[in-house]
């Protein structure tokens, strides 16, 4: 297990950026990744963070 800090800046359909700070746990036996975190809405990556939700990300 491996827990790290990383910032996700993440581009999703329709032109939103999502900036995402998260504590990422890595697991070598079911190769995904998993964290929880803060995450907010930005109109381009240079934008600071004006809400900030609780969030989770999962990537396989």
């Amino acid at each position: 297990m491996l827990l790290c800090a990383r910032i996700l800046n993440l581009k999703p359909i329709g032109g939103t950026h999502i900036r995402a700070v998260f504590f990422v746990t890595h697991s070598q036996k079911t190769k995904t990744v998993s964290g929880l975190g803060d995450v907010c809405f930005v109109k381009s990556p240079e934008d600071r963070c004006e809400t900030t939700n609780r969030g989770h990300l999962t990537v396989s």
